[in-house]
């Protein structure tokens, strides 16, 4: 899935990112029954040729469930990074839960393509929402 940002080309938005003092992108993803496994079953790339996003929150390197910022009770299983990514003891293997998190490193904000791959042992249930903010830039020198 390819994502367009409107009246400018890839071009122009790696070109504005790279002259911004500091950009920002939001990302959220809703899951029942459906893991995030980003690098395994969900890619997303950005602005730079070939740069894999590893990650939906800069500061957590992770989801915003395992960072700094995170409050605690947060994830549903602490040896994940992403409640997407959990099955907990505590809840049953489905049910709707949430990832979220702050793109703000210059090489993965601008978000342009998406993958997903259907994991394996899908059920009816199976579904996944992925919400990408607006890209927002600002020049800090000023």
């Amino acid at each position: 899935m390819d994502v367009v940002y409107r009246d400018f080309s890839p071009l122009m938005l790696r070109t504005l990112i790279r002259r911004s003092g500091r950009c920002q992108q939001y990302v959220k993803y809703e899951c029942n029954d459906a893991p995030l496994s980003l690098a395994s079953y969900t890619y997303l790339f950005s602005t730079v040729p070939d740069h894999q996003i590893r990650y939906i929150d800069s500061a957590a390197k992770g989801c915003k469930c395992k960072g700094a910022n995170s409050t605690a009770g947060r994830c549903v299983d602490t040896t994940k990074d992403c409640n997407c990514d959990s099955v907990s003891p505590l809840m049953d293997s489905g049910g709707w839960r949430h990832d979220e998190g702050e793109l703000t490193n210059s090489e993965d904000v601008g978000i342009t393509k998406m993958y997903f791959f259907q994991l394996p042992n899908t059920t009816e249930e199976t579904e996944a929402h992925l919400f990408i903010g607006n890209l927002s830039c600002v020049d800090v020198s000023k």
